[in-house]
C-alpha cells in the first residue's frame, strides 16, 4: 500500500499522506482524494483504489471510497440513504446495496463506534413518507 499519492498541477508536484485523505471520490477517469486541507485531482480508478486500501477504506457508493474509521452513521432522508464523515459536516451517498454491508461493519465494532461517535443503526423512513412515497 502507498504511503503517498502524487500528482502534478501545472509544474508542481503535490504529494498527499494517504493517513491524511478521508475519502476518494471518482468522476470519468480521475479520482479526487479529500484530506482536511483540501483535495488533488488523479488519474486512477476506484477499483483499483478499493483493493490497494481494502483494509482502510471501504466502498459505500459506485463513485465513493470512505475511510472506515471515519464513518459516523447511515441517515435515511426519504429513501435516500447517506454517511456522514467524523469531524467534518460531509455526507456522502450510500448506495442501497452496500447499505446492510456498511451497517454490519458499524455494528461489528461497537468499541471502536462508541470512541468516534458512529450510529450503529439506520433509522427507518417515518411511516408518513413511506405513505406519501406509495401515493405517488
Amino acid at each position: 500500500m502507498r504511503q503517498r499519492i502524487a500528482t502534478r498541477v501545472g509544474r508542481s508536484l503535490v504529494v498527499v499522506e494517504t493517513k491524511d485523505i478521508t475519502h476518494f471520490s471518482a468522476e470519468e477517469k480521475y479520482v479526487t482524494a479529500f484530506t482536511s486541507k483540501g483535495q488533488i485531482h488523479f488519474e486512477a480508478t476506484l477499483k483499483d483504489l478499493e483493493v490497494e486500501f481494502a483494509e482502510e477504506f471501504v466502498r459505500i457508493h459506485r463513485s465513493h471510497l470512505v475511510r472506515r474509521s471515519l464513518i459516523t452513521g447511515l441517515r435515511w432522508k426519504a429513501y435516500a440513504v447517506s454517511i456522514g464523515l467524523a469531524g467534518t459536516s460531509i455526507r456522502l451517498p450510500l448506495s442501497r446495496n452496500r447499505a446492510s454491508f456498511i451497517r454490519e461493519l458499524l455494528n461489528a465494532a461497537p468499541a471502536n463506534a462508541q470512541s468516534i461517535g458512529m450510529v450503529s443503526h439506520i433509522a427507518e423512513p417515518s411511516a408518513t413518507s413511506a405513505q406519501q412515497h406509495a401515493a405517488h
